[in-house]
């Protein structure tokens, strides 16, 4: 899996996506990473949404924890799309078991936003997503 900084623009779904993705939980152990205390509301919200993701934007492959030692105890294929003001907060699924096994904090702003975040695959996630940009992320994300 790519690494990329916390906040920072993703281009891992392209370049011209990227305008419209803000990074969180990309991690790898070649950079080091926040850690301390989340309120676990937020990991509960992130599993929840973590269960059927509305996802614009797919690759296939599955993506082992890195951070593991020996043998990589978590995997994931998903990706999370969090509304943030304009855009989207993009994160891998591993980013739970990031939280819960390996410590990671992720950004104020992002734990505000998924604790903000509408139920996924309801009226008003849709209408959040809309408001946010879905439609010219997956314009983007398909290169047009």
């Amino acid at each position: 899996m790519a690494w990329y900084e916390d906040l920072r623009p993703c281009g891992y779904f392209g370049l011209e996506a990227a305008d419209y993705l803000r990074a969180v939980g990309w991690l790898d152990r070649e950079h080091s990473f926040p850690t301390g205390s989340v309120d676990t509301a937020v990991l509960d919200r992130l599993r929840e949404f973590a269960k059927d993701p509305w996802t614009p934007i797919a690759f296939s492959g599955i993506h082992g924890c890195e951070l593991c030692r020996y043998y990589p105890e978590a995997s994931g294929v998903s990706n999370l799309f969090i509304p943030g003001d304009g855009f989207f907060y993009v994160c891998p699924e591993l980013i739970c078991h990031y939280m819960n096994a390996h410590g990671y904090a992720p950004p104020a702003e992002f734990c505000n936003a998924v604790l903000a975040c509408p139920d996924m695959r309801n009226m008003e996630y849709r209408k959040t997503i809309l408001a946010n940009g879905a439609r010219q992320l997956i314009r983007a994300a398909k290169g047009e």
